[in-house]
């Protein structure tokens, strides 16, 4: 009995043992999306020699960053370093050190300004790298890189610096992107010169009826050529007055013309012209102005390669003018908000695949007005952040925070911090405390684990309960044989005693 005892004992130690084990080995570990990423990206594709642009370098692991070093290699005769790192002298190449101690910062970004010197293409990318994470494990980030094409001044310009009607004035005065005009000559001129010059010294067409003029309207068409082919039209009509009479007439002046019915659109009830003639200084950055169409017609549009937004000029009926969005279908109004993470394309509810409970109203968020729905200290409203990602944000009145939601029904609005799309290519700002996540495969060891440590439990009670009870029988016994012993030890003195009396 006592051997079984030590072999049943030696099992449960052995068991326990395991168990112990198996918690140990199977604790929670840190599930990470990549081994790290270090992104490129310019504000622009294509830059007009003489401007600026801003090239956003990002580097992130979600294990953690102890320490980084590398470089952004440019060519220094195409851009020049203007601001955004410590020191100056920059030419071609700029370096990168990261030392983030025992902290698990996972993300470093910084936004570097450059000037275009001369025309090129120009590659930013990443070399010469080296990086520790919080395990102190060497770790190689997927690197891009960003190419910039800068242009000479004016190459993709296709607008005219004149246009000239000879005995003639142009009705309105010529502006480089107005595009239609018109003009009175009295009914004895019967052809006219027409001279327009290119803005870059480019080709320059004149097809219409300059000659042999009929009474009333004649229609001019002047194509004007950037030096790399890009083509801008200009109309003018041409309008020959009837034969004057007693007493001879003056020239009428030209009344108001009214916006064709295409060019009408209403937004929230109130109606605005799409126009061509604006202050291309009020062009927002990153946007460059060219010749775009509105229901067939054209008109002057801006375009942003960073965006992929297509903008419109809206005039309403008191003059007031301001840049739109359009998507092919919708207006909206161009609203941008910007933070230190940031940069976010407001739209209103009509742009989102799913609605808010609520009325849409008009709110303002860091002094900008936009269309929005309260509760309580928070607006929402619908934006495209930097990355393209349309979304519904959330923004904190109090503390002037702005965090992306997740809309699961019309009616319900969960706080989002991070979405599976979102994994490869931007930090992960939204773990737990701790940054751990937990499996099923983890889950099961464990409950197996602590399973097995209660069974053995109750295996080494029952068998110590049970070995106390088979010690008392022991000890029971012994006293009996004990007993016997003596009563059959005085029986044979007895029996001695009487013999030796005989």
């Amino acid at each position: 009995m006592s051997k079984n005892n030590k072999l049943i004992k030696i099992m449960l130690i052995a068991l326990l043992c395991i168990s112990i084990c198996f918690t140990i080995f199977s604790k929670p570990e840190k599930t990470y999306a990549s081994e790290g990423t270090i992104t490129v990206k310019a504000s622009a594709g294509e830059v007009i020699a003489g401007n600026t642009i801003t090239v956003e370098v990002k580097l992130n692991n979600p294990a953690g960053i102890t320490s980084a070093n590398f470089e952004l290699i440019y060519d220094g005769n195409i851009f020049a370093y203007v601001s955004g790192m410590d020191g100056s002298g920059f030419n071609g190449v700029i370096p990168f050190s990261v030392t983030g101690g025992a902290t698990e910062q996972t993300e470093y970004k910084w936004n570097i300004t450059f000037k275009a010197n001369q025309t090129g293409t120009c590659n930013f990318t990443i070399k010469g790298y080296q990086f520790i994470d919080t395990d102190v494990n060497d770790f190689s980030p997927a690197c891009g890189s960003a190419s910039v094409k800068v242009m000479a001044v004016g190459s993709d310009d296709a607008t005219l610096s004149s246009i000239q009607v000879g005995g003639a004035n142009l009705s309105p005065a010529f502006a480089k992107w107005t595009l239609d005009y018109k003009c009175y000559v009295d009914n004895s001129v019967t052809s006219v010169n027409i001279a327009a010059a290119s803005s870059q010294g480019g080709r320059v067409e004149i097809a219409g009826n300059t000659d042999n003029l009929a009474v009333g309207n004649n229609y001019v068409t002047i194509t004007s050529y950037a030096p790399n082919g890009k083509a801008m039209k200009y109309n003018l009509n041409i309008f020959r007055l009837e034969p004057p009479t007693d007493p001879p007439t003056e020239a009428p002046t030209d009344p108001p013309t009214e916006p064709p019915a295409s060019f009408k659109v209403t937004i929230d009830g109130k109606e605005y012209n799409v126009s061509s003639e604006f202050d291309a200084g009020k062009v927002p950055d990153g946007f460059e102005v060219e010749l775009g169409s509105y229901n067939g017609k054209d008109v002057i549009t801006a375009t942003g390669s960073a965006t992929g937004f297509t903008l419109m000029y809206l005039v309403d009926s008191e003059g007031n003018g301001n840049f739109y969005v359009y998507d092919g279908k919708n207006f909206y109004p161009y609203i941008v908000i910007s933070n230190s993470e940031n940069t976010y394309y407001v739209f209103d509810s009509r742009k989102a695949d799913t609605s808010m409970a609520g009325e849409e109203k008009d709110v303002k968020i860091k002094d900008t007005a936009i269309k929005g729905y309260v509760d309580g200290e928070y607006i929402y409203f619908y934006a495209m952040n930097s990355n393209k990602k349309y979304s519904w944000y959330s923004y904190d009145t109090v503390e002037g925070t702005i965090q992306r939601l997740r809309t699961t029904s019309p009616e319900i609005i969960e706080d989002e911090t991070t979405t599976p799309e979102e994994t490869a290519s931007t930090p992960v700002t939204g773990k737990n405390d701790d940054g751990v996540s937990f499996n099923n495969k983890n889950i099961i060891i464990i409950g197996g684990a602590l399973l097995l440590i209660v069974i053995a439990g109750a295996v080494i009670f029952l068998i110590s309960k049970k070995e106390k009870k088979y010690n008392g029988y022991d000890e029971e016994f012994a006293a009996t044989d004990e007993k016997t012993q003596e009563e059959a030890t005085a029986e044979l003195e007895e029996v001695s005693k009487e013999t030796e009396e005989k």
